[in-house]
């Protein structure tokens, strides 16, 4: 949405991270396309779901000809999350993720603040790491560590798949640490669903 275009290395973050877990030759990110504002402060599930059925316009699907292609909706809101106003990011459906821009730039890229880049690219791969099915969210578990108490996410802080890595809680450990990669548990759950 107008203000809100997500940071280019932020995108080269995700890109790389996809690459990294993904058995694909190639990872298209298309450059984004500016939507209309939504005009609200902030966007309850049915919101987003209802943007993303105004605006979506490719679908994964699978042809005769045996095509992988996995299109991944994304969408940059200019407003918080109507449930939770710290989430920067949400993962809902099977290949949909939204992000809060108002949340995020009011918690990065300034004075004491952590990056703009860092923080999107690190929501980026979270809300990624959903979709790919983290934790106990379609790819099994291989070991138990899923967080009961936070839903589908690491019991390990150190984890990308935390559940406050999705929140503005996570934003001071990012100021003087790189974005977090997936525990073992992660990729071990990864691996045997395909992954790498």
């Amino acid at each position: 949405m107008p203000g809100y275009a997500p940071d280019a290395d932020a995108l080269d973050s995700l890109k790389a991270f996809l690459h990294k877990r993904l058995h694909k030759s190639v990872i298209n990110i298309e450059t984004p396309t500016q939507i209309p504002s939504g005009n609200k402060d902030s966007y309850s599930e049915q919101d987003i779901v209802n943007i993303e059925q105004q605006h979506r316009n490719h679908y994964t699907t699978l042809d005769k000809a045996g095509s992988d292609t996995l299109w991944v909706y994304i969408s940059m809101l200019d407003g918080k999350f109507a449930t939770q106003n710290n989430v920067l990011g949400l993962t809902y459906l099977n290949t949909s993720m939204t992000f809060f821009g108002p949340t995020i730039h009011n918690n990065s890229g300034g004075v004491g603040q952590v990056s703009r880049t860092k923080l999107e690219g690190t929501v980026f791969e979270h809300e990624f790491g959903h979709n790919m099915g983290l934790v106990a969210n379609g790819s099994p578990m291989q070991k138990d560590h899923q967080d009961a108490g936070h839903g589908h996410h690491c019991d390990n802080q150190n984890c990308l798949m935390y559940y406050s890595v999705e929140t503005t809680d996570y934003t001071s450990v990012l100021m003087n640490s790189p974005i977090p990669d997936l525990d073992a548990n992660c990729i071990a759950d990864l691996q045997a669903n395909g992954g790498k």
